[in-house]
Protein backbone atom coordinates (compact mmCIF):
# COMPACT_ATOMS: atom_id res chain seq x y z
CA UNK A 1 0.00 0.00 0.00
CA UNK A 2 1.21 3.46 -0.81
CA UNK A 3 2.78 5.11 2.21
CA UNK A 4 1.17 8.26 3.54
CA UNK A 5 4.60 9.56 4.52
CA UNK A 6 5.98 12.12 2.10
CA UNK A 7 9.56 11.18 1.32
CA UNK A 8 11.76 13.98 0.02
CA UNK A 9 15.36 13.86 -1.10
CA UNK A 10 17.79 16.63 -1.86
CA UNK A 11 17.86 18.17 -5.30
CA UNK A 12 20.94 20.37 -5.57
CA UNK A 13 19.21 23.32 -7.21
CA UNK A 14 20.52 26.83 -7.05
CA UNK A 15 17.57 28.13 -5.06
CA UNK A 16 17.56 24.93 -3.05
CA UNK A 17 21.07 25.74 -1.88
CA UNK A 18 20.33 29.43 -1.42
CA UNK A 19 17.29 28.69 0.69
CA UNK A 20 19.08 26.13 2.78
CA UNK A 21 21.99 28.48 3.41
CA UNK A 22 19.84 31.53 4.04
CA UNK A 23 21.62 33.52 1.35
CA UNK A 24 20.16 35.67 -1.38
CA UNK A 25 20.08 34.92 -5.12
CA UNK A 26 23.08 35.92 -7.15
CA UNK A 27 22.35 38.95 -9.30
CA UNK A 28 24.10 40.70 -12.14
CA UNK A 29 23.44 44.07 -13.70
CA UNK A 30 23.61 44.62 -17.44
CA UNK A 31 22.57 47.96 -18.84
CA UNK A 32 19.49 48.36 -21.02
CA UNK A 33 17.76 45.13 -20.06
CA UNK A 34 15.27 43.92 -17.45
CA UNK A 35 15.20 41.45 -14.60
CA UNK A 36 12.53 38.92 -13.83
CA UNK A 37 10.68 39.29 -10.56
CA UNK A 38 11.68 42.91 -10.28
CA UNK A 39 9.73 46.11 -10.12
CA UNK A 40 9.81 49.51 -11.75
CA UNK A 41 13.03 51.49 -11.47
CA UNK A 42 14.41 54.40 -13.39
CA UNK A 43 17.39 52.38 -14.62
CA UNK A 44 17.01 49.42 -16.94
CA UNK A 45 18.90 46.42 -15.57
CA UNK A 46 19.03 42.72 -16.23
CA UNK A 47 18.94 40.73 -13.02
CA UNK A 48 19.52 37.03 -12.71
CA UNK A 49 16.39 35.27 -11.44
CA UNK A 50 15.92 31.80 -10.05
CA UNK A 51 13.11 29.45 -9.16
CA UNK A 52 11.76 29.65 -5.63
CA UNK A 53 11.93 26.14 -4.24
CA UNK A 54 13.92 24.95 -1.25
CA UNK A 55 16.14 22.06 -0.17
CA UNK A 56 14.57 18.70 -0.88
CA UNK A 57 12.26 20.44 -3.28
CA UNK A 58 11.80 17.47 -5.60
CA UNK A 59 11.25 14.33 -3.59
CA UNK A 60 11.06 10.73 -4.75
CA UNK A 61 9.01 7.89 -3.41
CA UNK A 62 11.12 5.65 -1.21
CA UNK A 63 12.26 2.33 -2.70
CA UNK A 64 10.29 3.03 -5.84
CA UNK A 65 6.98 2.65 -4.02
CA UNK A 66 5.29 4.73 -6.68
CA UNK A 67 6.53 5.09 -10.21
CA UNK A 68 5.11 6.79 -13.26
CA UNK A 69 1.67 8.32 -13.41
CA UNK A 70 -0.84 5.51 -13.87
CA UNK A 71 -2.79 5.46 -17.12
CA UNK A 72 -6.19 7.01 -16.65
CA UNK A 73 -5.51 8.01 -13.05
CA UNK A 74 -5.90 11.71 -13.66
CA UNK A 75 -9.64 11.30 -14.23
CA UNK A 76 -10.11 10.91 -10.50
CA UNK A 77 -8.07 14.00 -9.74
CA UNK A 78 -9.88 16.07 -12.36
CA UNK A 79 -13.28 15.32 -10.87
CA UNK A 80 -12.58 17.92 -8.21
CA UNK A 81 -14.22 15.62 -5.69
CA UNK A 82 -12.50 14.73 -2.45
CA UNK A 83 -14.35 11.40 -2.58
CA UNK A 84 -11.91 10.42 -5.31
CA UNK A 85 -8.87 11.11 -3.15
CA UNK A 86 -8.82 7.65 -1.60
CA UNK A 87 -5.64 5.69 -0.91
CA UNK A 88 -5.98 3.87 -4.23
CA UNK A 89 -7.57 4.50 -7.60
CA UNK A 90 -10.42 2.28 -8.83
CA UNK A 91 -7.97 -0.09 -10.51
CA UNK A 92 -6.06 -0.55 -7.25
CA UNK A 93 -3.19 1.73 -8.23
CA UNK A 94 -1.84 3.68 -5.23
CA UNK A 95 -3.13 7.24 -5.28
CA UNK A 96 -0.36 9.67 -4.30
CA UNK A 97 -2.78 12.58 -4.31
CA UNK A 98 -4.34 11.50 -1.04
CA UNK A 99 -1.10 12.71 0.55
CA UNK A 100 -2.25 16.29 -0.09
CA UNK A 101 -5.64 16.02 1.60
CA UNK A 102 -4.40 17.46 4.91
CA UNK A 103 -3.05 20.55 3.15
CA UNK A 104 -6.19 21.00 1.07
CA UNK A 105 -8.32 20.64 4.20
CA UNK A 106 -6.11 23.28 5.84
CA UNK A 107 -7.16 25.83 3.19
CA UNK A 108 -10.75 24.49 3.12
CA UNK A 109 -10.50 23.53 -0.52
CA UNK A 110 -13.37 21.03 -0.54
CA UNK A 111 -15.84 23.74 0.45
CA UNK A 112 -14.37 26.12 -2.12
CA UNK A 113 -14.71 23.58 -4.92
CA UNK A 114 -18.33 22.99 -3.90
CA UNK A 115 -18.96 26.74 -4.13
CA UNK A 116 -17.18 26.87 -7.49
CA UNK A 117 -18.69 23.97 -9.47
CA UNK A 118 -17.11 25.15 -12.72
CA UNK A 119 -13.74 24.26 -11.15
CA UNK A 120 -11.93 26.96 -13.11
CA UNK A 121 -13.49 26.22 -16.50
CA UNK A 122 -12.76 28.92 -19.07
CA UNK A 123 -9.93 30.49 -17.04
CA UNK A 124 -6.42 30.54 -18.50
CA UNK A 125 -3.59 30.33 -15.96
CA UNK A 126 -0.14 31.09 -17.36
CA UNK A 127 2.81 29.21 -15.89
CA UNK A 128 5.97 31.24 -16.51
CA UNK A 129 8.69 28.83 -15.57
CA UNK A 130 11.07 26.14 -16.83
CA UNK A 131 8.37 24.90 -19.20
CA UNK A 132 6.19 21.87 -18.54
CA UNK A 133 6.05 18.27 -19.68
CA UNK A 134 3.33 18.86 -22.27
CA UNK A 135 3.04 15.09 -22.86
CA UNK A 136 2.39 14.25 -19.19
CA UNK A 137 -0.91 12.31 -18.98
CA UNK A 138 -2.02 14.58 -16.14
CA UNK A 139 -2.14 17.48 -18.62
CA UNK A 140 -4.21 15.74 -21.27
CA UNK A 141 -6.99 18.12 -22.28
CA UNK A 142 -5.88 20.79 -19.81
CA UNK A 143 -3.56 22.98 -21.93
CA UNK A 144 -4.41 26.02 -24.02
CA UNK A 145 -4.14 25.67 -27.83
CA UNK A 146 -0.56 25.08 -28.95
CA UNK A 147 -0.64 28.32 -30.92
CA UNK A 148 -0.64 30.26 -27.64
CA UNK A 149 2.48 28.59 -26.22
CA UNK A 150 5.97 30.04 -26.39
CA UNK A 151 9.51 29.19 -25.38
CA UNK A 152 11.49 32.37 -24.76
CA UNK A 153 14.70 30.40 -24.17
CA UNK A 154 14.74 28.56 -27.49
CA UNK A 155 12.62 31.16 -29.33
CA UNK A 156 10.08 28.64 -30.58
CA UNK A 157 6.57 27.44 -29.79
CA UNK A 158 7.57 24.29 -27.89
CA UNK A 159 7.76 25.12 -24.17
CA UNK A 160 8.56 21.60 -22.99
CA UNK A 161 10.84 21.05 -20.01
CA UNK A 162 14.40 20.61 -21.26
CA UNK A 163 17.42 19.02 -19.64
CA UNK A 164 17.66 16.06 -17.29
CA UNK A 165 17.09 15.19 -13.65
CA UNK A 166 20.63 16.41 -13.02
CA UNK A 167 19.67 19.96 -13.94
CA UNK A 168 18.82 22.13 -10.99
CA UNK A 169 15.48 23.46 -12.20
CA UNK A 170 14.27 20.42 -14.09
CA UNK A 171 10.63 19.68 -13.30
CA UNK A 172 9.90 22.98 -11.59
CA UNK A 173 7.32 24.25 -14.08
CA UNK A 174 5.68 20.84 -14.42
CA UNK A 175 5.24 20.71 -10.65
CA UNK A 176 3.74 24.20 -10.52
CA UNK A 177 1.21 23.37 -13.24
CA UNK A 178 0.14 20.18 -11.51
CA UNK A 179 -0.67 22.01 -8.30
CA UNK A 180 -2.83 24.56 -10.12
CA UNK A 181 -4.86 21.74 -11.65
CA UNK A 182 -5.41 20.05 -8.30
CA UNK A 183 -7.03 23.25 -7.07
CA UNK A 184 -8.90 24.19 -10.28
CA UNK A 185 -9.11 21.00 -12.38
CA UNK A 186 -11.00 22.59 -15.28
CA UNK A 187 -8.71 25.60 -15.71
CA UNK A 188 -6.48 25.76 -18.76
CA UNK A 189 -2.70 25.97 -18.38
CA UNK A 190 -0.77 28.27 -20.73
CA UNK A 191 2.82 26.95 -20.68
CA UNK A 192 5.54 29.56 -21.20
CA UNK A 193 9.19 28.62 -20.88
CA UNK A 194 11.28 31.51 -19.58
CA UNK A 195 13.87 29.75 -17.41
CA UNK A 196 16.72 27.43 -18.36
CA UNK A 197 16.94 23.87 -16.96
CA UNK A 198 19.21 25.34 -14.27
CA UNK A 199 16.19 27.24 -12.95
CA UNK A 200 17.85 30.52 -13.89
CA UNK A 201 16.74 33.33 -16.15
CA UNK A 202 16.74 37.09 -16.42
CA UNK A 203 14.24 39.87 -16.17
CA UNK A 204 14.18 40.67 -19.86
CA UNK A 205 12.92 37.19 -20.60
CA UNK A 206 10.51 37.07 -17.66
CA UNK A 207 9.08 40.46 -18.63
CA UNK A 208 8.47 39.29 -22.20
CA UNK A 209 6.84 36.13 -20.88
CA UNK A 210 4.45 38.07 -18.64
CA UNK A 211 3.50 40.35 -21.52
CA UNK A 212 2.90 37.34 -23.78
CA UNK A 213 0.71 35.69 -21.15
CA UNK A 214 -1.43 38.80 -20.85
CA UNK A 215 -1.73 39.12 -24.63
CA UNK A 216 -2.88 35.50 -24.84
CA UNK A 217 -5.74 36.21 -22.44
CA UNK A 218 -4.35 34.74 -19.22
CA UNK A 219 -6.42 35.86 -16.25
CA UNK A 220 -3.95 34.47 -13.71
CA UNK A 221 -0.18 34.55 -14.20
CA UNK A 222 1.92 32.38 -11.89
CA UNK A 223 5.46 33.71 -11.33
CA UNK A 224 7.36 31.35 -9.01
CA UNK A 225 10.63 33.16 -9.66
CA UNK A 226 12.61 35.50 -7.41
CA UNK A 227 15.51 37.92 -7.24
CA UNK A 228 16.84 40.33 -4.62
CA UNK A 229 16.82 43.28 -7.07
CA UNK A 230 13.98 45.50 -8.21
CA UNK A 231 13.77 46.11 -11.96
CA UNK A 232 11.63 47.12 -14.89
CA UNK A 233 10.03 43.68 -15.05
CA UNK A 234 7.32 45.33 -12.98
CA UNK A 235 6.37 47.26 -16.11
CA UNK A 236 5.33 43.95 -17.60
CA UNK A 237 3.39 43.14 -14.46
CA UNK A 238 1.70 46.53 -14.66
CA UNK A 239 0.83 45.83 -18.31
CA UNK A 240 -0.70 42.49 -17.37
CA UNK A 241 -2.65 44.04 -14.51
CA UNK A 242 -4.10 46.72 -16.77
CA UNK A 243 -5.35 43.90 -18.99
CA UNK A 244 -7.11 42.40 -15.97
CA UNK A 245 -4.66 39.61 -15.13
CA UNK A 246 -3.85 38.65 -11.56
CA UNK A 247 -0.10 38.11 -11.06
CA UNK A 248 0.78 35.73 -8.22
CA UNK A 249 4.39 35.74 -6.99
CA UNK A 250 6.58 33.71 -4.63
CA UNK A 251 8.08 35.27 -1.51
CA UNK A 252 11.38 33.33 -1.69
CA UNK A 253 13.04 30.73 0.52
CA UNK A 254 15.79 32.30 2.58
CA UNK A 255 13.69 32.40 5.76
CA UNK A 256 14.38 36.11 5.98
CA UNK A 257 12.62 39.47 6.22
CA UNK A 258 11.87 41.01 3.71
CA UNK A 259 10.41 38.93 0.89
CA UNK A 260 12.11 39.03 -2.52
CA UNK A 261 11.15 40.74 -5.77
CA UNK A 262 8.91 40.97 -7.64
CA UNK A 263 6.61 39.71 -4.88
CA UNK A 264 7.68 42.60 -2.66
CA UNK A 265 5.85 45.00 -4.99
CA UNK A 266 2.50 43.23 -4.70
CA UNK A 267 1.66 45.11 -1.49
CA UNK A 268 1.81 48.52 -3.17
CA UNK A 269 -1.40 50.55 -3.21
CA UNK A 270 -1.86 50.99 -6.94
CA UNK A 271 -3.73 49.00 -9.56
CA UNK A 272 -0.85 46.55 -9.98
CA UNK A 273 -0.85 45.97 -6.24
CA UNK A 274 -4.59 45.31 -6.21
CA UNK A 275 -4.20 42.56 -8.79
CA UNK A 276 -0.95 41.13 -7.45
CA UNK A 277 -0.35 38.81 -4.52
CA UNK A 278 2.81 37.75 -2.69
CA UNK A 279 2.76 34.21 -1.31
CA UNK A 280 4.73 32.56 1.49
CA UNK A 281 4.70 29.04 2.89
CA UNK A 282 2.94 27.61 5.95
CA UNK A 283 3.03 24.23 7.71
CA UNK A 284 0.11 22.07 8.86
CA UNK A 285 0.47 23.42 12.42
CA UNK A 286 -0.12 26.93 11.00
CA UNK A 287 3.46 27.97 11.66
CA UNK A 288 5.28 29.80 8.91
CA UNK A 289 7.53 27.44 6.97
CA UNK A 290 11.06 27.93 8.27
CA UNK A 291 12.40 28.52 4.76
CA UNK A 292 9.70 31.01 3.73
CA UNK A 293 10.58 34.68 3.60
CA UNK A 294 8.28 37.01 5.49
CA UNK A 295 7.83 40.67 6.31
CA UNK A 296 5.59 43.67 5.93
CA UNK A 297 5.09 43.03 2.19
CA UNK A 298 3.91 39.42 2.55
CA UNK A 299 0.19 38.96 1.88
CA UNK A 300 -0.79 35.28 1.77
CA UNK A 301 0.41 32.03 3.34
CA UNK A 302 -0.35 28.71 1.64
CA UNK A 303 0.79 25.07 2.02
CA UNK A 304 4.23 24.61 0.51
CA UNK A 305 5.92 21.55 2.01
CA UNK A 306 5.83 18.04 0.59
CA UNK A 307 3.05 18.74 -1.91
CA UNK A 308 2.60 15.82 -4.30
CA UNK A 309 2.43 16.96 -7.91
CA UNK A 310 3.41 16.19 -11.49
CA UNK A 311 6.99 15.68 -12.65
CA UNK A 312 8.43 15.18 -16.16
CA UNK A 313 8.30 11.76 -17.74
CA UNK A 314 4.76 11.05 -16.61
CA UNK A 315 6.04 10.90 -13.04
CA UNK A 316 5.17 12.51 -9.70
CA UNK A 317 7.20 14.08 -6.89
CA UNK A 318 6.71 15.70 -3.51
CA UNK A 319 7.81 19.34 -3.77
CA UNK A 320 8.64 22.01 -1.22
CA UNK A 321 9.10 25.78 -1.36
CA UNK A 322 7.25 29.03 -1.88
CA UNK A 323 7.39 28.25 -5.59
CA UNK A 324 4.74 25.66 -4.85
CA UNK A 325 2.66 27.72 -2.41
CA UNK A 326 2.18 30.25 -5.21
CA UNK A 327 0.20 27.96 -7.58
CA UNK A 328 -2.12 27.04 -4.71
CA UNK A 329 -3.23 30.68 -4.63
CA UNK A 330 -3.28 30.87 -8.44
CA UNK A 331 -5.62 27.89 -8.53
CA UNK A 332 -8.00 29.38 -5.97
CA UNK A 333 -8.23 32.60 -7.98
CA UNK A 334 -9.02 30.50 -11.07
CA UNK A 335 -11.88 28.87 -9.15
CA UNK A 336 -13.32 32.30 -8.38
CA UNK A 337 -12.84 33.72 -11.87
CA UNK A 338 -14.83 30.86 -13.39
CA UNK A 339 -17.92 31.71 -11.36
CA UNK A 340 -20.46 34.52 -11.57
CA UNK A 341 -19.83 37.30 -9.09
CA UNK A 342 -21.11 40.82 -8.62
CA UNK A 343 -19.82 43.71 -10.70
CA UNK A 344 -18.52 45.24 -7.49
CA UNK A 345 -15.99 42.44 -7.23
CA UNK A 346 -14.42 43.04 -10.63
CA UNK A 347 -10.66 43.53 -10.16
CA UNK A 348 -11.17 43.05 -6.42
CA UNK A 349 -10.56 39.31 -6.09
CA UNK A 350 -7.05 39.63 -4.69
CA UNK A 351 -8.26 42.07 -2.05
CA UNK A 352 -11.21 39.82 -1.21
CA UNK A 353 -8.90 36.82 -0.90
CA UNK A 354 -6.72 38.66 1.59
CA UNK A 355 -9.68 39.73 3.72
CA UNK A 356 -10.89 36.12 3.88
CA UNK A 357 -7.65 34.73 5.28
CA UNK A 358 -7.27 33.08 8.68
CA UNK A 359 -5.12 34.97 11.19
CA UNK A 360 -2.18 32.80 12.30
CA UNK A 361 -0.43 35.38 14.46
CA UNK A 362 -1.01 33.39 17.64
CA UNK A 363 0.71 30.39 16.05
CA UNK A 364 3.73 32.56 15.24
CA UNK A 365 4.12 34.95 18.19
CA UNK A 366 7.80 35.56 17.48
CA UNK A 367 6.87 36.85 14.00
CA UNK A 368 3.64 38.64 14.79
CA UNK A 369 5.16 42.09 14.57
CA UNK A 370 8.44 43.56 13.36
CA UNK A 371 9.04 47.28 13.79
CA UNK A 372 5.32 47.60 14.54
CA UNK A 373 4.27 46.01 11.23
CA UNK A 374 2.66 42.67 10.46
CA UNK A 375 5.10 40.16 9.02
CA UNK A 376 2.78 37.31 8.01
CA UNK A 377 0.42 39.23 5.81
CA UNK A 378 -3.27 38.59 6.27
CA UNK A 379 -2.65 34.98 7.26
CA UNK A 380 -3.53 31.53 5.95
CA UNK A 381 -5.43 31.18 2.69
CA UNK A 382 -9.07 30.28 3.36
CA UNK A 383 -10.48 29.26 -0.01
CA UNK A 384 -14.01 28.53 1.19
CA UNK A 385 -14.47 31.84 3.01
CA UNK A 386 -13.07 33.64 -0.03
CA UNK A 387 -15.54 31.98 -2.42
CA UNK A 388 -18.40 32.70 -0.01
CA UNK A 389 -17.43 36.37 0.10
CA UNK A 390 -18.07 36.72 -3.66
CA UNK A 391 -21.74 35.71 -3.55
Amino acid sequence: MFSTVKHTFLLAGITALLAACGSTPTTSAIENTLTAQGATTTTLTRVKMTTAETAGSFGAWASGSFGAWASGSFGAWASGSFGAWASTFADGTPNPLQNNVAEWNQIRLAGAQTLAPNLGAGVTVAVIDTGIDTAHPAFAGTLTPAGTWWDFISADSDPREMGTVNDRGYGHGTGVAGIILQIAPNARILPIRALAPSGEGDSTTIGKAITHAADQGAKVINVSVVTDKDSDVSKAIEYASLKGAYVIMAAGNQGLDPILFPARKAFQTNFTGYLGLSVGGIELDNKKSAYSNYGADLEVLAPASGIVTTYPGGDIRAVTGTSFATPVVSGVLALALAEAYSAGNVNQLAEKLKLAEQNVGLNNPELLLAMGKKTLGFGLLDAETFLNSLK
